[in-house]
């Protein structure tokens, strides 16, 4: 479904196997986040910290290319200085876009997107809302604690609910240390050479599977998007619920070894009347975990 005002752009470096995603508000939008992982690489996140003085933000970037993928957060920003957006300073505007970046050098070369990627993305960005192995999840994939398996490629999966008169919209860029989950049933993850699913929770609870601090190749990215305006607290206790999304079709999740982080906007000038926060957050938390399950029925 459609989000009014919000636009999602990806571009793809297919011989290094990576790339990046672009959302980008028509106007300025308020946003809250919650980090759940140990291992992330972020850019600007700390904008959104409820004590900082910047309210509202001009786009959202996921990305590959883990820390070096961050350098892309430039060529969104020059894009939006184009269009005339950004922060007002007595000097110039300046954008203010958050980014989080996947660990994805473990499927191509150790290559990561470029600004100039980033600003293709943004050019590339439209209302018809793309998923699959495109963009961020280009060079992602499920299952990576057992280095003797295989693990699953995935990517971008995308889902929407109404709520009311409101629809929320989640993006899940899926590249996790466990198997991704549909209803109690293993989709993805790690694969035995007879391409059989391992089923790596109950190895790792076994004592059969460990992972070292040299590991931190896993990160699952979430965005959702909601058609209205809503205050920055309210939206982080939103991307704190909907870790549950997270938790229920990713296992293991949340390891010291995956930089798991959830971004929730509120997208449009109009407020939510009396929000009813309890059932926005569980729907947040549907929403992502189908999100992170369709990252793998759209990238088969």
């Amino acid at each position: 479904m459609h989000i009014q005002g919000l636009t999602i752009g990806h571009a793809e470096d297919t011989e290094n196997q990576t790339g990046v995603s672009v959302f980008l508000f028509d106007q300025p939008a308020t946003c809250g986040y919650w980090l759940c992982g140990s291992a992330p690489a972020l850019r600007d996140v700390q904008l959104l910290n409820l004590e900082t003085s910047a309210k509202e933000i001009h786009g959202l970037v996921l990305t590959g290319g883990s820390a070096f993928g961050l350098d892309v957060t430039s060529g969104v920003m020059q894009w939006l200085a184009e269009q005339g957006k950004g922060l007002q300073t007595p000097h110039r505007r300046i954008p203010l876009v958050p980014t989080a970046g996947i660990y994805d050098f473990d499927q191509g070369n150790p290559v990561a997107p470029t600004p100039e990627l980033a600003y293709r993305a943004c050019q590339n960005a439209g209302t018809d809302y793309l998923y699959g192995r495109v963009g961020a999840g280009y060079g992602a994939s499920a299952g990576k604690a057992w280095h003797q398996g295989t693990p699953t490629r995935t990517g971008i999966g995308l889902s929407s609910m109404r709520m009311g008169e409101h629809t929320v919209t989640s993006v899940a860029v899926v590249n996790a240390v466990g198997d991704i989950y549909e209803d109690n049933q293993i989709i993805a993850g790690a694969r035995d050479p007879e391409g059989n699913l391992i089923n790596l929770e109950k190895l790792i609870a076994n004592g059969q599977c460990k992972m070292t601090l040299s590991d931190n190749q896993n990160t699952v990215l979430v965005a959702n998007f909601i058609d209205a305006k809503l205050p920055a607290p309210e939206l982080t206790l939103l991307s704190k619920m909907a870790t549950a999304g997270i938790a229920r079709s990713v296992r293991p999740s949340f390891t010291p070894f995956d930089g798991d982080i959830i971004f929730t906007a509120g997208v449009g000038a109009k407020a939510m009347d009396e929000p009813d926060m309890i059932r926005l957050g569980t729907i947040c938390a549907q929403n992502v975990e189908q999100a992170i399950i369709n990252s793998v029925k759209h990238s088969l």
